[in-house]
């Protein structure tokens, strides 16, 4: 038999004494012992006002008397020590809520960052996280004293947050021993707490991937999903998709190795789940971190998910695909473009690059002129294969493919007023397009900054979208979403033809901690953590930022950094498009 007392306040509350329930006839005594305990000794003033709020003060320390005195008697003169100033406990006695603070406050104490676990820590996050057995006080309440209420609605969030914070380094803990089923069941545990964190789903669909349960994991991420629509109306947020995408191609990242950090986190490649085998084919070999040449352009870092889906959707189809890229200013939307269109033409496929400036946006077709200009350099011997009058149709827009002639059975050129002459103009870009890429294969068009385009433009790739199926051709578009209205006409294309599976639609974020610091050994080997850290809070992981710093900086110097040209440049654009 317990010959104790043993205080439980983390759910229902329970108190023994040596073994037996405590038996008192009034609610305030167990308000005024869970106080007393959780918040340490508390002087009467205090809690005569807490728990008495609406009596005066002379009543109220009367009724505090009588609470005590019950109090005493219950537990058989021991334990409570209710001074003249302050009311108090003696040891020995235990309480869940102090042990599980005593508990997470000792892995502390080992020399290392909290959120990084040592197999030290293991027992005594464990312990605290047996300690919650639910919530502070659940179902206890004391209807003529708001401020007591207040009090344990304070406590019990408080707790919470220290509840989550415990699962959380225990999960990593766990992992990283190899202790996977173990850590699952706490991922699992903090999930059913709250339903809504998107960390902790992350963290329960790795390892249900890491102990070889993928559809498991795709079943969890499905949920989720259906919980989040419930709740909130809401889509999950891009790492959380990234995950699921990877998992449903089998490249979950890897767990982690004897002694290394298990790291939860994970890139964003945002979009529509994959729709179609493209997504499933193997994934293109990791960029290195091998020192780069001074001048030469920096190793692509942090976008090997996004780059294998576009890569495996550009070089699998036989139907033609839209591949979107859409992302903030200097997330790097164009780097990665020009990777998909280097693979392309490693794989012998032809390939087309035009950007839309600034000055395009008020001359109809700026970037597809420059297009179909491009398209007569070099080697055109397709284009004797192409029929007149399609010829005659662009040669409207670029002279140097023929004089603009009479249609068939007619006189004289048609013009290009009216919807009939646009959608003939419209045809023969994309018939000369079609045939300008295509070598035995298909190629790829990249239209980059569509942002920036001309209205005649959006509506010529408006047009082209449903026409591509079937003809193999892939064009790449990028643009900066926070300059493209969620209802402009090209992203109601995309959103309408999505369903039809041609379309792979991406998000770019900000590269992480980890992503900084491959780009930090490729440019500057002998950086250290210090300039990684450096570099993140300044650019918070911005790639533009992060290629211009590394590009101008001495690391060797000390005082604040000067502004890259480039971004100086970029910020001086958008603030100069504010009214």
């Amino acid at each position: 038999m317990e010959e104790d007392l043993q205080l439980r306040f983390l759910g229902p509350p329970r108190v023994t004494v040596d073994g037996q329930p405590l038996v008192v006839d009034t609610r305030k005594a167990i308000a005024l012992l869970a106080h007393v305990a959780v918040s340490g000794p508390t002087s009467r003033e205090h809690l005569a006002a807490l728990l008495w709020p609406d009596s005066d003060q002379s009543r109220a320390r009367a009724a505090l008397r009588r609470t005590l005195s019950t109090l005493k008697k219950a537990l058989d003169g021991r334990w409570l020590d209710p001074g003249r100033d302050l009311v108090s406990l003696m040891a020995p006695w235990h309480c869940d809520v102090v042990a599980a603070c005593e508990h997470l406050d000792a892995t502390t104490r080992h020399g290392h960052p909290p959120e990084r676990p040592c197999p030290q820590c293991l027992p005594e996050l464990t312990a605290a996280a047996e300690c919650f057995d639910g919530e502070f006080l659940a179902g206890f309440s004391l209807r003529d004293s708001a401020s007591f209420d207040l009090w344990q609605t304070t406590e019990a969030e408080a707790l919470q947050r220290q509840h989550r914070v415990v699962l959380t380094r225990l999960v990593q803990g766990l992992a990283a021993a190899g202790r996977m089923e173990e850590a699952l069941v706490h991922a699992r545990r903090q999930v059913e707490l709250d339903p809504l964190q998107e960390p902790a789903q992350r963290r329960v669909m790795l390892l249900l991937a890491w102990t070889g349960r993928r559809s498991e994991a795709v079943d969890q991420y499905r949920r989720f999903v259906s919980t989040l629509d419930r709740e909130l109306g809401v889509a999950p947020l891009d790492q959380t998709v990234s995950l699921y995408q990877q998992v449903l191609q089998d490249r979950a990242p890897p767990p982690p190795t004897a002694g290394q950090r298990a790291d939860f986190a994970v890139s964003e490649a945002p979009g529509a789940p994959p729709t179609d085998p493209a997504v499933a084919a193997p994934h293109p070999p990791s960029t290195t971190s091998e020192p780069v040449p001074p001048g030469a352009e920096p190793v692509l870092v942090g976008r090997d998910v996004e780059l294998a889906r576009l890569v495996t959707a550009a070089a699998t189809t036989a139907q033609g695909r839209i591949l979107a890229i859409r992302g903030e200013a200097g997330a790097g939307k164009t780097r990665l473009a020009h990777e998909v269109l280097a693979h392309m033409e490693r794989a012998g496929r032809r390939t087309m690059a035009v950007r839309c400036h600034p000055s395009d946006a008020e001359l109809a077709y700026a970037p597809i002129i420059a297009a179909l200009a491009r398209s007569l350099d070099g080697e055109h011997g397709w284009l004797g294969d192409l029929p007149d009058h399609w010829r005659r149709e662009v040669a409207r827009l670029v002279p140097e493919f023929g004089e603009p002639g009479p249609d068939p059975g007619e006189g004289e050129p048609s013009s290009l007023e009216g919807p009939a002459a646009q959608a003939r103009l419209a045809e023969g870009i994309w018939r000369v397009l079609a045939a300008a890429l295509t070598d035995g294969e298909p190629g790829l068009l990249l239209v980059d900054d569509l942002h920036r385009a001309d209205a005649a433009t959006v509506d010529l790739l408006t047009y082209l979208v449903p026409r591509l199926r079937g003809h193999g051709i892939v064009v790449v578009v990028c643009w900066r979403e926070e300059e493209q209205a969620p209802g402009h006409r090209w992203n109601i294309t995309l959103s309408e033809a999505g369903t039809s599976g041609h379309v792979v639609a991406l998000r770019l974020g900000r590269l992480d901690v980890e992503a900084v610091r491959l780009l930090v050994a490729a440019s500057h080997p002998d950086g250290g953590s210090n300039l990684v850290d450096r570099l993140y809070e300044e650019t918070e992981g911005l790639p533009l930022a992060l290629v211009a710093y590394l590009a101008e900086i001495d690391p060797d110097a000390g005082g604040p950094w000067a502004l890259p040209t480039d971004l100086a440049n970029l910020f001086r654009d958008q603030v100069q498009r504010l009214d």
